[in-house]
């Protein structure tokens, strides 16, 4: 198994592209801990897992509280001697014309979408530092010119400056940082961008219709993710599906 005995934390990883990374992790020997604001969705981890014959720890952490989540990655490590590998599942963007936005909107989307991802790789590259090796991992998405998603956008291109910067100053640690680009996948969080109004069917409907596939599945995003995440010669790549 690719991750045998590897220490891994999910963040988001009860629901999602982020279950579907928690599981893959877990069925290639990971030891994971999955983080999710969701409390029911985590006890439905645990149960599902328990049903695969493992146990995983589980916290409802903020990933927008840079101490909060300081603090549950030094738990992390106290428990377990390191901490191998982090994969930031958290974001999401709100359509919003870009002339209706306040700076407190403008915050909202940069702190859920940006500042949670520096939250988690920069409290998980103190620990991976020291013990020459690690896995950062994010997800990215349109970083401009989609219209209404111009607040989303920008923390994803923040996110891209954040990987390049990751590489140029850690890669001598055995530390690789990547992403992939998903294209649209259906999940319940996904699904809740299109509000039930012919505006947001239309928007659903336009993104659908330029995909020559259809819509991607969360199985297949997380394949994708295992094997960047196992390959010490990739890093700082932006890996797009279609």
């Amino acid at each position: 198994m690719r991750f045998q005995d590897k220490i891994a934390i999910i963040a988001g990883g009860a629901g999602g592209i982020g279950k579907a990374v928690s599981l893959g992790l877990f069925k290639e020997g990971a030891k994971i801990i999955v983080w999710d604001l969701n409390t029911s969705a985590l006890d439905e981890m645990k149960q599902e897992i328990n049903q695969l014959g493992g146990t995983i720890s589980t916290a409802s952490v903020d990933v927008t509280d840079y101490y909060a989540v300081e603090s549950a990655v030094n738990d992390v490590v106290n428990e377990y001697g390191r901490l191998d590998i982090m994969v930031s599942c958290v974001g999401g963007g709100t359509f919003k014309p870009l002339i209706e936005y306040t700076p407190e909107f403008w915050l909202k989307e940069q702190n859920y979408n940006l500042n949670s991802v520096f939250n988690c790789f920069h409290t998980s590259l103190k620990h991976m530092v020291k013990q020459e090796y690690g896995r950062l991992f994010c997800f990215m998405s349109t970083t401009g010119g989609v219209p209404g998603l111009a607040g989303y956008g920008a923390a994803k291109a923040g996110c891209k400056a954040l990987m390049d910067n990751i590489k140029a100053e850690h890669s001598r640690q055995h530390i690789t940082v990547n992403a992939v680009l998903p294209s649209f996948t259906p999940t319940p969080f996904s699904m809740k961008t299109f509000n039930d109004t012919p505006e947001g069917k239309a928007q659903y409907e336009s993104i659908v219709s330029r995909m020559p596939l259809g819509p991607n599945t969360v199985e297949n995003v997380a394949k994708t993710v295992l094997d960047l995440l196992d390959n010490e010669r990739i890093s700082g790549q932006v890996i797009t599906l279609m």
